[in-house]
């Protein structure tokens, strides 16, 4: 697998971490939801509102959103508490508007009804049965860039981006019942190919000078220049015609001079 794969399960792991994290966090938010229904209520007093602009700079972006921000007091067993929390979850929009709608019941001054935790007076909220909606955006977000990195690693494995053939690879094909096996060392889509074969006359070993060129998933090699290292007889150049079965195997067959298919062929990067 090639580097733009490893980047494929980098997005993958991104992704799936963001949406369990989104999908636990929005878990939480609504069994807090569904513990404040027992909580008891104190009247609450609004001291101060505020809608905050995010990721946005001095500007507006494509990235920015809104927070709707709220401080208010209460009073538990006669001590005075603060409290923030308009609901569970994360109420942002990516409007003003929005934003401006959910602070609209609480203006300053104003006395809202407050729950509170009764084991932990610090914790409170006003609309304890709304949940913000972001933590259930950001998990289907990030579940698509997890699927998003699952493809890359796909087609990563399946040679997709692999951007070129370089390397060593053995080579195994078989013409007329004869079995040839060697190695190809291919840098910049050139190398020689030396193969060892049982010719008529006994084992025999020749190279010969190949040429890849790549189209998509689809790979032809020329041979030219054959010689014998070792043997008798003589040896005719090679033609393969190969396809990706994943980054680092190439399969297809070794055709003859008309371009037909001449027998099996396999090349496998080591």
């Amino acid at each position: 697998m090639d580097s733009i794969g490893y980047l494929g399960i980098f997005v993958a792991l991104v992704g799936l971490a963001g949406a369990l994290w989104s999908a636990l966090a929005h878990s939480r938010a609504r069994s807090r939801s569904q513990a404040a229904e027992r909580w008891p209520t104190a009247a609450g007093r609004v001291t101060d509102i505020d809608i905050q602009l995010r990721n946005g700079g001095a500007g507006r972006s494509h990235h920015s959103y809104y927070v709707p921000a709220i401080r208010y007091v209460y009073s538990v067993n006669g001590r005075e508490r603060e409290g923030r929390t308009i609901r569970f979850g994360m109420p942002a929009t990516t409007t003003r508007g929005a934003a401006e709608a959910i602070l609209a019941p609480y203006p300053v001054g104003s006395t809202p009804q407050v729950r509170y935790n009764p084991e932990n007076p610090e914790e409170s909220v006003l609309e304890h049965r709304k949940i913000g909606k972001n933590l259930i955006g950001s998990a289907i977000v990030c579940a698509l860039i997890f699927a998003v990195g699952v493809a890359i690693v796909i087609m990563a494995v399946r040679g997709t981006f692999s951007a070129d053939t370089d390397g060593r690879w053995h080579a195994r094909f078989q013409i007329d019942g004869v079995v040839y096996e060697g190695d190809l060392e291919v840098r910049r889509n050139r190398g020689p190919l030396t193969v060892t074969y049982n010719g008529e006359r006994g084992q025999s070993r020749a190279v010969e000078q190949c040429t890849l060129r790549r189209e998509g998933q689809r790979v032809t090699i020329g041979c030219r220049d054959p010689r014998l290292l070792a043997g008798e007889g003589t040896y005719s150049p090679d033609n393969f015609d190969l396809s990706f079965a994943n980054a680092n195997t190439l399969q297809g067959s070794i055709t003859s001079q008309d371009g037909a298919s001449a027998g099996s062929a396999i090349f496998v990067r080591r």
